[in-house]
């Protein structure tokens, strides 16, 4: 099921195309600022790590906020079906397992998907284990979280609502 994003959903007028742009911008441009922040200060747990993966979508809601609109209309954020959840958990836990076993097939027997070396590097620097998984694992759970936050919700909006749209409305 698709729901496609209607730029009159909730009250107030949405942001024009250059304005989301602008919006998107400044939150990549924090959340580099905070990256950057995070790897000279040597704080790689698993809460900067999160912390860091927030700052887009916290951004976005303060600007939808701004524009005193109805946040999760806005951003397109819907709530999955539980089943639909156990689904995709259960593909992503196939497919991380299905690498594992053929990188140590491929391997013959010395690998297990993770690269030890980087691991090891990783835990010689003053990292930790968790802080490890949470590294990899972000790009799994809150990438496509935030993606679909900032390109589906917030920028298309904004997109959708100019007046030089492909078919717009022109507001």
């Amino acid at each position: 099921m698709t729901i496609e994003p209607q730029a009159d959903a909730a009250s107030g007028r949405p942001w024009g195309a250059w304005t989301s742009i602008t919006w998107v911008v400044a939150a990549a441009a924090l959340w580099l600022l905070f990256s950057f922040w995070i790897v000279h200060s040597q704080s790689m747990g698993p809460v900067p790590v999160f912390l860091s993966w927030a700052i887009a979508p916290v951004v976005l809601v303060i600007a939808v906020l701004l524009r005193r609109r109805s946040i999760a209309p806005y951003m397109a954020w819907t709530a999955p079906r539980p089943r639909d959840v156990l689904i995709a958990a259960g593909a992503a836990l196939v497919v991380i397992f299905g690498i594992g076993v053929l990188d140590y097939v491929l391997n013959e027997g010395t690998s297990i998907g993770v690269d030890a070396g980087a691991y090891r590097q990783y835990l010689a620097a003053g990292g930790t284990p968790s802080g490890f998984l949470s590294n990899s694992y972000g790009a799994w759970i809150y990438a496509p979280i935030v993606e679909e936050t900032v390109f589906r919700g917030f920028l298309w909006r904004g997109l959708a609502a100019s007046r030089s749209a492909i078919g717009g409305h022109g507001c």
